[in-house]
């Protein structure tokens, strides 16, 4: 059995780690601690700081 890969991002305005971990023997993955970002102004959160690019 191998490894899981583990992939981590930083998000500089959260000031967090999130991570990426995937099933090298298939293509099943998780996300953990994703980013949400949060509008204050607003009032409404967005996911674009989890968005793989």
């Amino acid at each position: 059995m191998q490894q899981p890969l583990v992939t981590h991002f930083f998000d500089e305005p959260t000031n967090t780690f999130s991570y990426i971990v995937q099933d090298p023997d298939s293509s099943a993955c998780a996300i953990i601690d994703s980013a949400l970002d949060f509008d204050y102004a607003a009032e409404r959160t967005e996911l674009q700081s989890s968005r793989a690019g």
